[in-house]
Parts: C-alpha cells; structure tokens; sequence
C-alpha cells in the first residue's frame, strides 16, 4: 500500500524535514499536522499521503483508521539546469533541483493486552527408584 510522486519540484533536502514529521503516526493524525503546516512541502506530503490511504481503502480493502505510516523516502531526482547571464558573456548557472516521494502504509492491528501468565510447573522424571520406593 504505497504512493509514489516522482520529480516534484522541491528541494529533497526540504521535502526530508517534512517526512520525519510524519514517519511512524497514524494516517489520519499525519494529515491533520500536514494539512496546518505553512511549508510547501507540506501540501505535497498531503496530496501523496492522501492518494495512498485511498490506495489502501480502494485497492486492498482497508480501514483508514487502522493504517500507519511504515516508511518515507525522498530521494532525490533530476535537476533542472537553468542559467543567469553575467557580465562580458559569462552565465552563472542555476540548479533546481526535484525529488522523488515515495510513502508506504501499513495496517495495524490494535495490540491485546495480555495477562500475565504462570510459571509452568517443573516436572520431575520419575526413576525405578522413586517407583520402588
């Protein structure tokens, strides 16, 4: 259950802040906190997300409140080359650079709790001499 975006127009190194943010939360915790950021990162993060949790529910059957973020990666993808001319002829280039996005979801499960078990018993072999004893 994944989403991927492939050569958005943010800085990887930009884009990384905004995934650690959300790494390891709840889906819908994840949009809440992406949907009030003022980054732009942010609103990509969120239309990926979101196209993943409706993946999960659409694809597989899943229930968007049991999912998780297992995992972001953003790595980085082409970069555009641009220049700016200078003076005598010369250009001074600029780099922009783009990212490749790629979210995973997982269900999870709501842990029981469990009580605490006994001890098992330790049982003695018997011998021929405790029989005949």
């Amino acid at each position: 259950m994944r989403a991927i975006l492939n050569k958005t127009r943010i800085s990887p190194i930009k884009a990384r802040v905004i995934a650690q943010v959300i790494r390891g939360k709840m889906v819908q915790e994840s949009l809440d906190v992406l949907a009030l950021m003022p980054k732009k990162a942010a609103k990509i993060f969120y239309k990926v997300l979101k196209s993943a949790a409706y993946n999960a529910k659409n694809n597989f059957g899943q229930d968007l409140k049991s999912l998780c973020v297992s995992s972001v990666q953003v790595n980085e993808g082409g970069v555009y080359k641009r220049g700016v001319p200078r003076s005598r002829g010369r250009v001074n280039p600029i780099r922009k650079p783009t990212s490749n996005i790629r979210i995973e979801l997982v269900a999870k499960t709501p842990i029981k709790k469990t009580t605490p078990q006994a001890t098992p018993k330790i049982i003695k072999k018997s011998t021929k001499k405790d029989i005949n004893s």
